[in-house]
């Protein structure tokens, strides 16, 4: 999902009168619900891996500690 489409289901959550949001919610955590343990553990260790191979083989580009809060707060700060 791209972070467009995230930004506009979060705006328009905003919208929600209180049933509405807490239909909502019931209806998220009984998604949460039914995942599989073992498959979401089984795709984070893909992810981990496809990660690790990105950085030793120099497709990832890594940013200093400073670099990374920088970005970060300019995205939380654009959120607001």
């Amino acid at each position: 999902m791209s972070v467009e489409t995230l930004n506009s289901l979060r705006s328009q959550i905003k919208t929600l009168t209180e049933p509405e949001l807490i239909e909502l919610t019931r209806e998220l955590v009984m998604r949460l619900d039914n995942f599989d343990a073992a498959s979401v553990e089984q795709a984070w260790l893909n992810e981990i891996d496809s990660r690790v191979n990105k950085i030793e083989s120099g497709e990832a580009k890594l940013l200093s500690r400073y670099e990374f809060e920088t970005k970060m707060q300019a995205k939380l700060n654009s959120y607001q």
